[in-house]
C-alpha cells in the first residue's frame, strides 16, 4: 500500500469541524472553537451546526446522533471535498461514524488532507487509511461533553504531528521483551472488533496495533480480544500495545489493564515472537496523546518510537 502523509498545517489555514457521530455540548464547542482561531487558524462548521451554537446541545431532537445520518455524511463529503479546507476535526466521539461509511464515496477524495477524531471516529479513520493509504490523527477533539476540549498533552503533541510531523517516544512496559516494527494501527477496541468481517476492517499483517476502551468491564474486553484472534489478527500482527482501558469517568484502571495484558499474552502465546506492550498514554481521559493512524512504528526493549514515513 502507498501511504500518504498529508500536507502539514500552517497558520492560516482553514479546519473545517464536523460531527459526525453524538451531540455535543455547545459551550465547550464555542471553548475549542476558540482555541482554534487563537491560534491562527480559520474554523469553519457547517451551517446547522453554528446555528446550534446558541443551545445547549446539537441537534438534542436525534437523542444519541448529532444529526440525521443524510446531514452527517453530507458533512463529511463536503469537507473532503472542497479544497478550502486544508484539516478536518470533529466535535467529539459517541457513536454514529459506523452508520455512514457504505454511504461514503470515498473514491472522490483527490486531495489528502488531515482527519483528527477520536473513539468512534475509529471506524472512520482505519478505513481511511485501508482504502486511501491517508495517514490520520487520534486524540483531540473540539467539543468533548465531559468538558475536556483542545488542551494539554493531547493539543501539544496534535499541533507537533499536524504542523512538524514530529517524531515520538514512549516509555513502554514490553512484556515479551522482544523488539519490533510495522505500521501504528488501531484506535478504540469496540470500534476495531465492530469492523470485523467488512471491507473496512484493515490489513494488519505485520502492524503494530494500539488499543484502549471506556466502560468495558473486563469479561466485554475479553470477548472482543477473543473475536479478533478468531478472525486471525494475532497470527497477523507483529505487535500490540495497549493503552488505558478508563471507566465512565475517564479514571485510567490499571487491573482492567492487566487483565487485558494478561488475556494478550494467552492469545499470542503461539507467537512469541509478537511483542505485547502496555503504558502507551492514550485512552478516554484528559491528559493523553495524540497519535498517528497509519505511522512507522518501532518497538525497542521498553520504548516506542512512532514517526511519519517519508513519501514521494
Amino acid at each position: 500500500m502507498r501511504r500518504i502523509v498529508p500536507p502539514p498545517l500552517q497558520p492560516g489555514d482553514t479546519i473545517r469541524v464536523i460531527a459526525p457521530s453524538g451531540p455535543c455540548r455547545s459551550d465547550t464547542l464555542l471553548s475549542g472553537i476558540e482555541i482554534l482561531s487563537a491560534q491562527g487558524f480559520r474554523v469553519s462548521l457547517p451551517d446547522w451546526l453554528h446555528s446550534h451554537l446558541s443551545k445547549s446541545f446539537t441537534h438534542e431532537s436525534e437523542g444519541y446522533l448529532a444529526a440525521p445520518d443524510e446531514l452527517r455524511l453530507r458533512d463529511i463529503h463536503d469537507a473532503f471535498t472542497n479544497n478550502e479546507y486544508k484539516a478536518v476535526i470533529t466535535t467529539r466521539g459517541g457513536f454514529g461514524v459506523t452508520r455512514l461509511l457504505t454511504q461514503i464515496e470515498w473514491s472522490q477524495w483527490t486531495k489528502p488532507k488531515w482527519f483528527t477524531g477520536f473513539s468512534d471516529t475509529t471506524a472512520f479513520a482505519l478505513p481511511l487509511y485501508e482504502l486511501l493509504g491517508w495517514l490520520s490523527l487520534t486524540g483531540p477533539v473540539v467539543a468533548a461533553n465531559d468538558g475536556i476540549a483542545l488542551e494539554g498533552t493531547c493539543w501539544k503533541s496534535w499541533q507537533s504531528l499536524i504542523m512538524r510531523s514530529e517524531s515520538q517516544e514512549f516509555p513502554i512496559s514490553n512484556y515479551t521483551k522482544n523488539q519490533t516494527s510495522g505500521v501504528l494501527l488501531g484506535g478504540c477496541l469496540s470500534l476495531l472488533t465492530a469492523l470485523c468481517g467488512t471491507r473496512f476492517f484493515p490489513n494488519l499483517h505485520g502492524a503494530i496495533l494500539f488499543i484502549e476502551d471506556v466502560n468495558e468491564d473486563n469479561y466485554r474486553v475479553d470477548r472482543m480480544l477473543t473475536q479478533l484472534e478468531m478472525c486471525g489478527v494475532f497470527d497477523q500482527i507483529a505487535g500490540i500495545v495497549v493503552g488505558e482501558f478508563c471507566d465512565a469517568l475517564g479514571n485510567p484502571q490499571s487491573k482492567r489493564n492487566e487483565c487485558t495484558v494478561r488475556r494478550l499474552l494467552e492469545l499470542t502465546a503461539h507467537r512469541p515472537e509478537v511483542v505485547v506492550a502496555s503504558g502507551l498514554p492514550y485512552g478516554h481521559y484528559r491528559d493523553r496523546c495524540t497519535v498517528t493512524i497509519g505511522a512507522d512504528a518501532v518497538i525497542e526493549n521498553d520504548t516506542l518510537r512512532i514517526t511519519h514515513p517519508v513519501t514521494s
